[in-house]
């Protein structure tokens, strides 16, 4: 079982969350101070609406190339500063951006319309400010998105 994790602090660091990814689950914790007893710190699990599980007639398709790919590759991809948003991309079978808003509200939202992404980064210059690239299965190509 691969387990991946990031930290996402949220607008201005104001709400820290860890995301941790398994297999086919992803699993959202916010930290929060706790003044009574030792621990000073706690985590409460929170309830999203990200689902990764493959199709089975995709599963069912797999090569070998694609499972040793999937398994080297990091899923969870943190970005900050993407039109003035921060949170963690999903890459997949099933891609979801995980936002947190300027009044720290966690927002998930599917991206299917590309299928399956391979690889996701944060792309910032003079013709394409705060803006993001990535690759998919399809068509192995860049996209350049504002």
């Amino acid at each position: 079982m691969v387990i991946q994790r990031r930290v996402v602090t949220g607008h201005h660091g104001s709400r820290p969350l860890l995301v941790v990814r398994l297999e086919d689950e992803v699993l959202l914790y916010q930290a929060y101070r706790y003044y009574k007893g030792n621990l000073k710190l706690r985590f409460r699990r929170l309830a999203h609406t990200v689902l990764l599980r493959e199709s089975r007639s995709r599963v069912n398709k797999k090569s070998d190339l694609d499972q040793y790919t999937d398994s080297r590759v990091s899923q969870l991809r943190y970005f900050s500063n993407i039109a003035g948003y921060n949170g963690v991309f999903i890459c997949g079978p099933n891609p979801h951006w995980l936002f947190l808003t300027s009044r720290g509200e966690l927002r998930c939202h599917p991206m299917n319309i590309d299928g399956p992404i391979t690889c996701f980064a944060p792309f910032h210059n003079v013709n394409c400010p705060q803006g993001f690239l990535y690759f998919n299965k399809k068509v192995i190509a860049l996209h350049i998105t504002l």
